[in-house]
């Protein structure tokens, strides 16, 4: 699952899972599914390419292609398009070809991310108090503490942990170092679930699992609708001057889904 909460640059990329009737043997086997028959006129996307060279470019790519896809990289590609920022595509988006109705499974996704976003103003909150500019601290660190304090206090528990280690191995007293280790490791656990990142990782998790029962839902319908088709994933962007082919809708005459990457 993505999960945005940064900026996103102005171009874009994104993949296509398309169903065709089955392996095309030619470009005019393209034209004709993707343009009816018409290989004459152009394609508009932000540029322009005449249909024939559309097809004769994605035939090329087709090619490329040893085997349809299989159901679990459908799952996966699904996956990435159930996103969870404000700036970003909606869950609860009923228009998206392929999105199976389970409500109970959209709503604990929806709650979740609720949860996730009072966190994080939770967060900011705490840091402006602290007299820490959140918009400033977020431009020189993308989001991430610095690796430095961060670890500073890793770095010392690691250097006092080897110190104990070397005075019960001259002691062979390993009993009473494991039961001293478990105090510990359960100590840290429970530190690390009450922590920002404990908290947030715990609720990415269940995000994660909860996108990926939606994206089998979404995958399985895809491929009861598409039994027996020649089914590929292709990838345009603009970052790879295929603008025209991600943007020109070539395949709205086929099933297909279109998965924004950014």
């Amino acid at each position: 699952m993505k999960i945005r909460n940064g900026f996103v640059s102005n171009s874009s990329s994104s993949s296509f899972l398309i169903a065709f009737p089955s392996k095309p043997q030619s470009e005019q086997d393209l034209i004709d599914w993707m343009f009816d028959g018409d290989g004459e006129g152009m394609v508009v996307g932000y540029t322009t390419l005449s249909k024939a060279d559309a097809a004769e470019r994605v035939f090329a790519d087709i090619s490329e292609q040893k085997r349809t896809v299989l159901p679990m990289e459908i799952v996966g590609l699904f996956s990435s398009r159930y996103y969870s920022a404000s700036n970003s595509y909606n869950i609860e988006n009923k228009e998206t070809y392929y999105a199976v109705d389970c409500p109970q499974l959209v709503k604990e996704f929806v709650d979740l991310n609720m949860e996730k976003e009072n966190i994080y103003n939770e967060r900011i909150k705490a840091m402006e108090a602290a007299g820490v500019k959140f918009d400033e601290w977020f431009q020189n660190t993308n989001g991430y503490l610095p690796v430095s304090k961060k670890y500073d206090s890793l770095i010392k528990e690691t250097v006092d942990e080897e110190e104990k280690t070397k005075l019960f191995e001259e002691k062979n007293d390993w009993v009473t170092y494991l039961k001293e280790r478990q105090i510990y490791v359960y100590k840290k656990e429970k530190e690390y679930q009450k922590s920002f990142e404990g908290q947030t990782d715990s609720l990415y998790s269940k995000m994660g699992d909860i996108t990926m029962r939606i994206a089998m839902n979404d995958a399985l319908k895809f491929l009861q609708d598409n039994q027996g088709k020649f089914i590929v994933e292709l990838n345009y962007g603009d970052d790879s001057g295929d603008a025209v082919l991600e943007h020109g809708g070539i395949f709205e005459n086929l099933p297909h889904v279109q998965v924004s990457m950014h």
